[in-house]
């Protein structure tokens, strides 16, 4: 199974991931040559392995770690054809081409579009900024403009068959709990 996290800034996309990856004991690092962080995690509750690709060792994750749409989405479908499910999330990759997400639509797959509220994206990015000492105004436009662009993006992706479920921030931790055996 590949499940995406997709949302604007804030929606609580890493919150959710970290929360999964809390739930599995069994829990690698993979690195690759010239890496100082994961490519992706390997994380075992013996029932199948699951693959989470980029790294959780700053507040934004994910994919956003990894440099290029071409390795996340190899990362991804290396996963799958190996037998194990897959938990992604990131700006750069809801953000890709379609072209490399047309592959997932024909394998085991659910695409989660957080509905969390734009006020409480902001308060989420703002904290975030808090924490690393940045006292520039926030402008809300892009953050609001990306929530836009998912939900058109969510209605594509629906109209071209892929499973899309929109979801709050629990019900949507709870759902990837129940497809993943997490």
């Amino acid at each position: 199974m590949i499940v995406q996290i997709r949302g604007t800034s804030g929606a609580g996309k890493s919150h959710i991931v970290r929360a999964i990856m809390e739930r599995f004991q069994d829990r690698q690092e993979v690195f690759r040559e010239g890496r100082k962080q994961p490519i992706y995690y390997l994380l075992d509750n013996g029932i199948r392995p699951l693959v989470v690709p980029g790294h959780y060792n700053r507040p934004c994750g994910g994919c956003d770690t990894i440099k290029t749409n071409e390795e996340t989405f190899g990362i991804v479908m290396d996963a799958e054809a190996q037998g194990r499910n897959v938990l992604f999330e990131g700006i750069m990759a809801q953000d890709a081409a379609l072209k490399w997400m047309e592959p997932i639509k024909d394998l085991p797959h659910l695409i989660v579009g957080l509905t969390t509220p734009i006020e409480e994206c902001l308060a989420g990015i703002q904290q975030r900024r808090d924490g690393r000492g940045d006292t520039r105004p926030l402008n809300p436009n892009n953050t609001v403009n990306r929530a836009k662009s998912q939900e058109r993006a969510l209605d594509k992706l629906l109209g071209m068959g892929f499973k899309v479920e929109r979801l709050g921030r629990q019900e949507a931790l709870d759902r990837i709990r129940m497809v993943l055996g997490a």
